[in-house]
């Protein structure tokens, strides 16, 4: 089972994804979060074999969280994702 991690800040779209992740019985969920912020104190305690991360996370956003030099993604395989909501 690959270890998984998701950070989306759209909460139907994160459980959506959560569900279907779990339903295939091949991904564990470690954590999820809808923000910049507690992605990093996730990645700064732990790893996980596969992120999922929006790109317009709120709080910290996808650059900065790739910036920062005290995350180690190398073990991670790393899935971005934009979602567009028609209220934008």
């Amino acid at each position: 089972m690959m270890k998984t991690f998701i950070a989306i800040d759209q909460p139907d779209l994160l459980e959506n994804i959560k569900f279907n992740l779990e339903k295939s019985n091949k991904f564990t969920i470690v954590g999820s979060t809808s923000n910049g912020t507690e992605c990093l104190n996730f990645f700064n305690q732990k790893s996980c074999d596969l992120l999922i991360l929006d790109l317009m996370l709120s709080e910290i956003d996808f650059v900065a969280i790739k910036r920062n030099e005290q995350t180690d993604f190398s073990k991670s395989h790393l899935y971005y994702t934009i979602y567009k909501s028609d209220n934008l």
